[in-house]
């Protein structure tokens, strides 16, 4: 347990006003080894807004970072407007550089560039850093211009693409928005059990020599225009992409051919991916026929795309949903665009994403904790800490059952058990 390893929690929920930042570059700088724990507000939770959440990793900064229960709403652009460009700088998660990152059931929406991603360029490459053990789970992404991000364009100084490698993206929802995410590099990544509502354009560009499994995936109500919805390989750029798909249900059109996927293993999932912006088919040397091992820490169960769509959408088991009370129980509050959004996706309607035009914070439950929830200022509710210790004289950094994680480490991850 290091030393300099650090948790925030918050004792107030509401809207947290982060104030406009100036220039491409202007993010947080200097963080590493921070645990987020959003579920620890009291109803309502935290919403992040005004701002992008970008997080500057050129020297070296973003190692070990979690984010966790946070909703991240940011609207305005680098210059303080509400801007309509499609590279407006405006983030809901970015990550300029950085390693071992997780983003977990997070709600991103009011970002007219991209929802959550990363991204490097030659500077990192130059100080010797990268992109590695990236995970974005069980977020609700929706509403934004582009969803999902981990794409480095071609033709770099410095070739950056070879600095990015094991990025997952899983048990996500993403409704109305593009890229589904886009990965485009030269390591391993994964997509799988999410599910893609109402794309109004291309789902996933890959190219590079990515290595990708792509599985169990629940494609909804895609795009009536034709040869828009895809999920694109790039065949003009340089490298060979490597792409084992299969069990995803897709409805769609691709290449002027309808295309129908019932999620059933050993379908030909090839079909439902196009070269970048044309009417054919990906070639099939595109494409493997095995599953990548892709040697992951942490692999990924995976599911039918119906099971999971059940988990995530019927169940809600998607977002910023649960915190903990004033005893340290487990509780679910989920604000009006979320669950509006949730039940769009649940009944496969219709949605025009606002884009900009139209964008409003839902309005929250603002509560501060009582002056007896936590007398000894550790993070923990008092009444968990009786309930589970007898006493209030353990620390948080201590490892009281002894299984190698936190006493508030286990404190929070209550959300994951109840």
């Amino acid at each position: 347990k290091e030393e300099n390893v650090g948790y925030i929690v918050f004792d107030v929920s509401g809207d947290l006003h982060m104030g406009i930042a100036q220039g491409w570059y202007a993010g947080f700088q200097g963080v590493n080894n921070k645990t987020v724990f959003g579920q620890s507000a009291p109803e309502g939770g935290i919403t992040l807004t005004e701002r992008s959440i970008r997080f500057d990793g050129r020297f070296g900064d973003n190692q070990n970072l979690i984010f966790r229960y946070l909703r991240s709403r940011p609207i305005y652009d680098q210059n303080g407007v509400v801007s309509t460009d499609d590279d407006a700088f405006t983030w809901g998660f970015m990550f300029y550089g950085g390693q071992d990152i997780i983003v977990d059931h997070c709600s991103v929406s009011f970002a007219q560039d991209k929802g959550i991603g990363a991204y490097i360029d030659e500077s990192h490459v130059t100080n010797g850093s990268g992109l590695k053990n990236l995970t974005f789970q069980h977020n609700f992404i929706q509403d934004s211009n582009t969803g999902g991000y981990v794409e480095i364009n071609p033709n770099r100084s410095g070739d950056p693409e070879e600095y990015v490698d094991a990025v997952s993206w899983h048990n996500n929802i993403f409704s109305s928005v593009n890229r589904t995410p886009n990965l485009a590099f030269n390591g391993r990544a994964e997509k799988i059990n999410n599910v893609i509502h109402n794309t109004p354009s291309k789902n996933t560009s890959v190219y590079h020599s990515l290595v990708l499994n792509v599985e169990g995936n629940y494609y909804q109500k895609q795009s009536t225009t034709p040869d828009e919805v895809r999920v694109d390989i790039n065949d003009v750029t340089s490298g060979n992409p490597s792409v084992y798909t299969d069990s995803n249900v897709f409805n769609g059109t691709v290449g002027g051919i309808n295309v129908n996927l019932n999620g059933n293993s050993g379908e030909n999932n090839s079909i439902m991916w196009s070269t970048l912006d044309a009417t054919i088919t990906a070639p099939s040397s595109y494409f493997t026929q095995t599953r990548h091992s892709l040697g992951f820490p942490n692999p990924v169960t995976v599911l039918s795309p119906f099971e999971a769509f059940d988990k995530l959408v019927s169940n809600g088991d998607i977002g910023a949903y649960k915190y903990l009370d004033d005893n340290g129980y487990v509780q679910t509050y989920r604000d009006s665009f979320d669950s509006s959004q949730l039940e769009i996706v649940k009944n496969n309607s219709d949605y025009e994403p606002k884009n900009a035009s139209n964008w409003v914070l839902p309005v929250i439950p603002h509560n501060t904790r009582p002056n007896s929830y936590d007398t000894d200022n550790d993070g923990m509710a008092d009444a968990w800490e009786i309930r589970t210790f007898g006493d209030l004289s353990q620390s948080y950094r201590g490892d009281f059952d002894g299984d190698g994680y936190t006493n508030i480490e286990e404190f929070m991850a209550q959300v994951d058990f109840n």
